[in-house]
């Protein structure tokens, strides 16, 4: 049994408390020494007096009562259970696609398949690696290759999100000068 952090008594501070009760004290009273509401201390003694002798000797009379409802009169029966379970065995899709198939909401399809233990889906096998073998060591030339971004000045990176216009170094715009004007002159 395990107990939530937030549990006020443990298994002994409950035996304490219904002992303290069948001793004599009143709840208000027991639950005042142990520092823990009426509501508590009836909660535990309650199950205490109702319990046989072996379940007093044992200690189940104070464990924590399961959550899970004593019935579930909208779960689907074995029947209904066989043609989402084949499915699944067939085609080995998840809920989502099989509640197309069985006509079934996906939440439905999702607890049956937990309910026996094949929510999750099982794998394939591992796609082997494409090898490739030559009959001599280096017949095969291996090339990787790049595309690099356009830019438009040399030595600067270049931003896609913002575009700032070239400015030339002269007054003349740069594309405008045929090459004898901006050529060296030759010797």
């Amino acid at each position: 049994m395990h107990l939530h952090r937030n549990a006020a008594l443990g298994i002994a501070g409950r035996r304490r408390l219904v002992m303290l009760i069948e001793g004599g004290l009143s709840q208000r009273r027991a639950a005042a020494m142990l520092g823990v509401s009426p509501a508590t201390a009836n909660r535990w003694s309650r199950p205490w007096r109702a319990c046989s002798q072996s379940e007093r000797v044992s200690g189940s009379a104070l464990w924590d009562r399961a959550s899970r409802p004593h019935r579930s009169p909208r779960q689907l029966s074995a029947d209904q259970e066989a043609p989402i379970l084949a499915a699944r065995a067939a085609t080995n899709l998840g809920p989502g696609r099989l509640a197309h198939i069985c006509r079934r909401a996906r939440s439905t399809i999702w607890k049956v398949l937990w309910r026996h233990g094949l929510s999750r889906r099982r794998q394939g096998p591992r796609p082997l690696g494409r090898r490739y073998e030559w009959a001599r060591a280096g017949a095969l030339i291996h090339i990787d290759t790049a595309r690099l971004a356009r830019f438009e000045q040399p030595g600067h990176r270049t931003r896609t999100s913002v575009r700032r216009p070239v400015r030339p170094s002269s007054s003349v715009p740069w594309r405008t000068l045929s090459r004898s004007a901006w050529s060296p002159p030759r010797p």
